[in-house]
């Protein structure tokens, strides 16, 4: 009976422990369990499996498709605007300004009255030189009538050799003072018409610099007014001399075109044509003067203004274009970001020059490649995109 109940006291213990050995386990098997289910469920929730949630994390681009044009091939220089033709007026006798008739900074025409100077006395010299003319013209009649009668009394040897050459001695000095008559009657008709200053040219004027009533002087010092033709106009600029060649070449082909723009090359302000190639390069800047004839229909020229210079040399055809701002570069060169499967794939290109803001692609490219031009600035390779419409 005592070893029956020694029996019995120890292995109760032994069951006890098995359960809580079992419980153990599965509480820690349970805790794991829920932990799974959690990062299951966590996993299934926020992982992009639907249509929809990829979107969501797809990067939101603007595509363009590359496309085949004709594309001016040209040379953009600096230039400056000077005018085709300047005339400073000078008055060409002395005398007091009676009438001005125009206002500084007026547009004129050529052959339109400026200036009056004060004509009296020019009209009294005029009349003078006639009344010399008159008188002198009066006397050489005189003196043909005597050179004839004595030439028909020579005939007679009514009078001597020595009396009929005297005679027409006197009467070519008289034809010689009748013709130097007229001639001051012509100068005086020139200095008369010189009082009224016409514009030479077509152009717009400067200051004025006299006034009514200014006392003016022969060929001064400082010109009345100075006058500059502004339609046409030209532009001066310079061709580096590497590029001489080039030009040439084209120039056997067709006449050299021109556009003007702002310094800014934001704003065409006119075209014309190239007309003159200097003769010779500077030694000093390695360049080559050229000038262009503008139009200027619209006065957005003026002498003196700073401009861009557009020369276009050829049209090139069938050139791939795309905007310059979708072209990024690294280390390796230039690349684009081109729109494949939904994903951004960085695609190398070279570019053969970049015409404003249209670059023409040498290799890399084909047409209808969608090429990405709007996208963030940490774009990736083979990023997921979603192209906006």
């Amino acid at each position: 009976m005592c070893y029956f109940i020694a029996v019995y006291n120890k292995s109760q213990p032994a069951e006890e422990s098995v359960s809580m050995a079992a419980g153990r386990y599965f509480r820690r098997f349970g805790f794991y369990f829920i932990i799974a289910i959690i990062v299951v469920s966590l996993g299934w929730h926020f992982w992009p499996t639907t249509k929809h949630q990829r979107e969501i994390s797809a990067v939101s681009v603007k595509t363009i498709s590359v496309q085949a044009k004709t594309v001016p091939l040209t040379l953009t220089l600096p230039g400056n605007v000077t005018p085709a033709k300047a005339v400073s007026i000078k008055s060409q006798i002395a005398g007091t300004i009676q009438h001005v008739h125009f206002h500084s900074g007026s547009l004129v025409k050529k052959g339109q009255l400026l200036f009056e100077i004060e004509p009296a006395s020019f009209v009294a010299a005029l009349k003078q030189a006639e009344a010399n003319l008159l008188q002198d013209t009066a006397q050489l009649q005189s003196l043909k009538s005597d050179l004839s009668r004595y030439q028909s009394l020579l005939s007679k040897a009514y009078v001597s050799t020595q009396q009929y050459e005297q005679a027409q001695a006197n009467y070519n000095a008289q034809v010689a003072k009748v013709e130097a008559d007229k001639q001051a009657v012509e100068q005086a008709k020139i200095s008369l018409n010189y009082t009224k200053i016409l514009a030479p040219i077509s152009g717009k004027t400067g200051n004025v610099a006299v006034k009514r009533g200014d006392l003016v002087g022969v060929n001064g010092n400082i010109p009345l007014v100075v006058i500059n033709q502004i339609s046409p106009i030209e532009v001066d600029f310079y061709l580096p001399q590497n590029e001489l060649g080039k030009l040439y070449r084209y120039q056997e082909q067709h006449p050299i075109r021109v556009n003007v723009w702002n310094e800014k090359v934001s704003h065409k302000l006119a075209s014309g044509q190239l007309i003159f190639i200097d003769n010779k390069i500077d030694n000093t800047t390695g360049t080559l003067l050229l000038k262009a004839d503008i139009k200027n229909s619209k006065d957005q020229l003026w002498p003196g203004q700073f401009v861009t210079v557009e020369m276009i040399l050829t049209d090139q055809e069938n050139a791939l274009v795309i905007p310059a701002d979708a072209i990024h570069s690294d280390q390796q060169g230039n690349f684009v970001y081109t729109a494949q499967n939904n994903h951004a794939v960085l695609t190398r290109i070279n570019v053969e020059r970049q015409n404003n803001n249209t670059a023409v692609i040498a290799s890399g490219l084909k047409v209808g490649d969608q090429v990405i031009v709007i996208a963030p600035p940490n774009m990736i390779n083979n990023a997921l995109i979603k192209v906006e419409a």
